[in-house]
């Protein structure tokens, strides 16, 4: 069984969510076929991620879980780490109480990893500042510290994904890693609860949007 950290805006609370499902409790996640940038080639046309695209999570919550939902800022307090994680994948899936965003991650324990998640105005990308092409009624900003420079050759998660519009997603935006800090954008159609978990074997960040 693996371990879910649900972390709340006025502090740090990590909970042991139990009862993974049945294979016919929820529907898996879609994996996205993710737009995808190289670190060798970062004006290059997108090409295809290495990142983990399997259909059926082995963690997946039952469908009559009831994690706790907010609309307000949260965010991890893990020791500062080094600059060793990497976005994989990106996954979006539908289930009767929540759409899911998962973020699939290398380079350490998901525990490990700094992050906060908030909601928005608009979405600007990274650097830049310019506006990215998400249209939405309302933007969840999760940012992930800790990120490494990708690798030579190695393929990314960037840019709008195909296939990200799911239930009441308007698609996922991927900004990489810019100063050691890579940025996913949930598009919405209105502002609902949120709610955050980090999952192991593999690492992932779990961001459930409320239905």
């Amino acid at each position: 069984m693996n371990t879910r950290h649900l972390v709340t805006s006025a502090s740090v609370v990590m909970l042991a969510l139990a009862g993974c499902s049945d294979p016919g409790d929820t529907p898996s996640e879609t994996p996205v076929a993710p737009s995808s940038i190289s670190s060798s080639s970062a004006a290059t046309s997108p090409s295809s991620s290495t990142g983990s695209t399997t259909p059926n999570d082995p963690v997946t919550p039952s469908a009559t879980a009831s994690p706790s939902f907010t609309t307000g800022p949260l965010a991890s307090a893990p020791a500062t780490p080094a600059d060793t994680f990497l976005i994989t994948g990106l996954r979006v899936g539908s289930h009767p109480l929540y759409d899911r965003v998962v973020i699939d991650l290398s380079g350490g324990r998901a525990e490990d990893l700094p992050w906060s998640v908030q909601y928005r105005d608009s979405p600007t990308a990274q650097g830049s500042g310019e506006p990215i092409g998400l249209d939405a009624e309302a933007y969840v900003r999760v940012q992930l510290s800790g990120q490494m420079i990708p690798p030579q050759g190695t393929d990314v998660p960037s840019g709008l994904q195909p296939d990200s519009a799911v239930g009441n997603v308007r698609g996922v935006y991927a900004d990489p890693v810019f100063e050691g800090q890579s940025i996913v954008w949930i598009g919405v159609d209105r502002v609902r609860g949120y709610a955050v978990m980090t999952l192991e074997s593999p690492a992932r960040l779990v961001v459930d949007i409320a239905t």
